[in-house]
């Protein structure tokens, strides 16, 4: 009885995981130094999309994106740009072949991101709330 309410209880557990209410808040973050406070949705989308090439503050953009398949990068297209992952690709794929553009660089971990942000004044990225701090500053989030 007792190993039948265990296993109960590790299903529940990996069903709330695979939940779309577990997602992480997803910070925006730029370089510290960026002059840029905030950004609108509608915004980051243009520059995720490859859109928009320069900030408001007349930086040009250098757009990090999360690995590929990861659930963050799932959730930040889904909700910010309005796209599944398949979506995204084949938009890409067409951007590519025809010369207008190539898809965001994407690096390995929210540390990696941060570590190039705190490099490259012109890039923007999304990293996991809980893994922001001084080496980056926030100019909108995800909920």
């Amino acid at each position: 009885m007792k190993s039948n309410w265990i296993a109960q209880l590790c299903l529940l557990c990996l069903f709330s995981l695979s939940s779309p209410f577990c997602f992480a808040e997803l910070a925006i973050i730029v370089h510290p130094k960026n002059t840029l406070q905030v950004l609108s949705k509608a915004e980051l989308k243009r520059i995720y999309l490859g859109v928009t090439e320069v900030f408001p503050n007349g930086l040009l953009i250098s757009a990090v994106d999360q690995p590929k398949q990861s659930s963050m990068k799932r959730e930040f297209y889904k909700k910010v740009v309005g796209k599944g992952l398949p979506q995204v690709s084949a938009y890409w794929s067409r951007r590519i072949f025809t010369g207008k553009g190539v898809p965001p660089r994407a690096l390995k971990s929210d540390g990696e991101i941060k570590a190039w942000i705190a490099s490259h004044p012109e890039s923007i990225a999304y990293i996991d709330v809980k893994n922001v701090d001084h080496s980056v500053k926030t100019i909108f989030s995800v909920k």
